[in-house]
């Protein structure tokens, strides 16, 4: 009587050795490769997804041991993600991403704004000064804003111009301006007139004096190791605009001294030739000239305070259109 043999039970221990005999693999191969083949068949919908316990370790046989030893395996060594912490990953590494890509773009700006806002402001070019004529030969011209400024403030300013360094035998011209609010409503700068100058100094003229005189004038200094200052006024009236300078003499060197440097000292004024031009000046108790003016032509009359300024500043007078 043959004896029928008795069909082997199927159990996952069974399972995890038949593999291991077939593949040659391990305990953790084949947990692997079931953890894939579940999560394959529910992704196709060929089964439900499973809902039972998944494995929880246990005793199983390895035949790659020697004598089939057991093997235990133990659920905490055999760490697979399943599909949930696979998309939780993947959308935790998605928002990983993005917070670079912005702290980069926020870093991006942040530089940019920095570059740009550090960058040097563009020089707005120099208002252009009206009311001036050209009366000598400049090398340089510089305006000085009198919109602010008393007799004092301005000797003040004109001083510091004074003991700049300038190039030897260079003439500047320092044009005193006041801000004024142009035709088209935005503001300007307009330079003085000779009366105004006279009493922004508060200067002790006669009123027929600067009646005599045009509105242009120019106020410069001479470039020397010892800068010289000098005043070129333009006359209509050469009779009265004489005159007025002779009665000049007694208040001049306290009015426009400072601007020369000198305030102290003077005597009288005397008579003086150079270059063919009568000139009256006001030695110091050094025999040092302190001020000196005479007119280089009827219409031009220069003040300085020597000699030799008043021969080079009559070079560089332009000539009068005929």
């Amino acid at each position: 009587m043959e004896t029928k043999e008795t069909p082997r039970i199927r159990t996952y221990e069974r399972d995890v050795e038949e593999f291991m005999k077939q593949e040659g693999g391990t305990v953790a191969k084949f947990a692997l490769a079931e953890q894939e083949r579940r999560i394959e068949k529910t992704e196709t919908g060929n089964i439900p997804r499973p809902t039972g316990t998944p494995f929880q370790g246990g005793t199983l046989k390895n035949p790659s041991l020697e004598g089939g030893a057991a093997t235990k395996v133990v659920a905490e060594d055999v760490n697979i993600p399943s599909q949930i912490d696979a998309r939780h990953f993947a959308s935790a590494r998605s928002l990983a991403l993005w917070g670079i890509v912005f702290l980069l773009l926020a870093g991006a700006i942040g530089i940019g704004y920095w570059y740009f806002s550090n960058l040097p402001a563009s020089p707005k070019s120099a208002p252009r000064v009206t009311g001036t004529a050209k009366i000598i030969l400049a090398d340089k011209e510089k305006m000085l804003d009198t919109t602010r400024l008393a007799r004092d403030t301005f000797i003040t300013a004109f001083a510091r111009e004074r003991s700049a360094a300038l190039a030897l035998s260079s003439f500047t011209l320092i044009v005193p301006a006041k801000a004024i609010q142009g035709a088209d409503g935005e503001a300007a700068v307009q330079a003085l007139a000779a009366s105004e100058f006279l009493s922004l100094i508060s200067a002790g003229v006669e009123g027929g004096f600067v009646r005599a005189l045009e509105p242009h004038f120019a106020l410069g200094l001479r470039g020397l190791p010892t800068n010289r200052a000098f005043l070129i006024f333009k006359t209509n009236y050469y009779q009265t605009a004489l005159a007025g300078m002779l009665k000049w003499e007694k208040n001049m060197l306290g009015d426009i001294g400072p601007l020369f440097g000198e305030a102290i000292g003077g005597v009288n004024f005397t008579d003086r030739t150079i270059r063919n031009r009568d000139v009256r000046e006001l030695l110091g108790t050094d025999g040092k000239p302190l001020l000196l003016y005479g007119f280089a032509d009827k219409k031009t009359l220069i003040v300085t305070n020597d000699g030799d300024s008043f021969e080079k500043i009559m070079g560089k007078l332009v000539a009068a259109p005929q």
